[in-house]
């Protein structure tokens, strides 16, 4: 058991935790990628804002005449079909999974930064998110601006 004496436990731990949170985000990311309706929407407006470089301003919804409209969402509309137009859809889910994994790995720095780091209480924000996630089904669904 000599060559066991040199090891530092602290960071094999961590590197086992970030690595068992990154399959369970991408397991149960691809787990199902149902479409959403507004995902079409979205790379819609991406495709104009990727090729003309700026956002509309109609909403191409409507059918009567309106004010000028700004979509919110432009940057990340553009973000979307980059990223569909380049990798395809398993890019989508891809970027969905590693938008999750980078979601959960701050909120794990963010929880080992709170005054009370020891206390037995702070797994339970963790958990808090990951059902919230899992209820709503942010990780069963296609990627959402």
């Amino acid at each position: 058991m000599k060559y066991l004496d040199g090891i530092n436990w602290s960071r094999v731990c961590k590197i086992l935790f970030f690595a068992t949170l990154l399959v369970f985000v991408f397991a149960l990311g691809t787990l199902n990628n149902s479409i959403d309706v507004d995902l079409w929407a979205r790379l819609i407006n991406g495709q104009h804002v990727f090729y003309n470089f700026f956002p509309l301003k109609n909403d191409f919804y409507s059918f009567t005449p309106t004010h000028t409209w700004y979509d919110p969402e432009w940057l990340s509309s553009a973000l979307l079909f980059f990223v569909l137009d380049k990798f395809g859809v398993s890019g989508l889910a891809f970027l969905k999974c590693f938008s999750f994994y980078a979601l959960f790995c701050s909120l794990v720095f963010i929880l080992l930064k709170l005054p009370a780091k020891n206390s037995p209480y702070n797994i339970f924000y963790f958990v808090y998110i990951i059902l919230i996630c899992l209820q709503v089904g942010y990780l069963t669904h296609s990627v959402r601006c």
